[in-house]
């Protein structure tokens, strides 16, 4: 993944001047194959206070929608969570929801409000949607494969829409629970590193 390297930014983009326009297409051409340099980023945010930069700006924008038109298509495909509890035994410095975070008070919804939850979204379109629980122990082994079987039938088999998930690394046992509640192959299972 790439990593932002903030420290060299801020020294690098104090001192930028902007780029031309064509500095600015030749840089974007580059960057199709690798990140952009410290540098490059800083001539960007330089760019800011050149007569250029609404061309620079619409040179970027044009590039960026090609890539990810490129990488994922015309499709749009509209996924909610369903935030079930805000419980975590992790401390993810990213989350909000991390273990140490002791100002956040900790909330679970029942089950009967999660499949109102779901059903509303799904009749207003929403094509799948994501069960959201922390890395909470509870709700992964008490919570999680209760609810699985209660909102499976709202996603058939045979629909494009999918009935998500995301939560940290479990034993065997705990994904053959989940797998039992039925059509695991169709949900996500994706294990947050801190």
């Amino acid at each position: 993944m790439y990593q932002v390297p903030v420290d060299e930014l801020r020294t690098t983009s104090s001192a930028a001047v902007g780029i031309t326009l064509k500095e600015a297409a030749y840089i974007l051409d580059q960057a199709q194959h690798r990140p952009l340099l410290p540098t490059e980023l800083s001539e960007f945010i330089g760019a800011i206070n050149t007569p250029d930069f609404e061309k620079i700006k619409a040179v970027v924008l044009d590039c960026s929608a090609s890539i990810r038109t490129r990488k994922y298509g015309r499709s749009v495909t509209t996924l909610s969570p369903v935030e079930v509890t805000n419980r975590c035994a992790s401390n993810c410095d990213f989350c909000g929801w991390r273990a140490d975070n002791t100002q956040m008070g900790r909330l679970t919804i029942d089950e009967e409000i999660v499949d109102i939850q779901a059903r509303y979204l799904l009749e207003k379109g929403i094509e799948d949607i994501e069960l959201v629980g922390g890395d909470d122990i509870r709700f992964v082994r008490d919570a999680l494969p209760v609810l699985l079987r209660r909102l499976r039938s709202l996603v058939p088999p045979t629909s494009a829409r999918q009935l998500l998930f995301c939560t940290m690394a479990l034993t065997e046992t705990q994904y053959q629970t989940l797998a039992a509640c039925g059509l695991i192959r169709r949900w996500l299972l994706a294990a947050l590193t801190e």
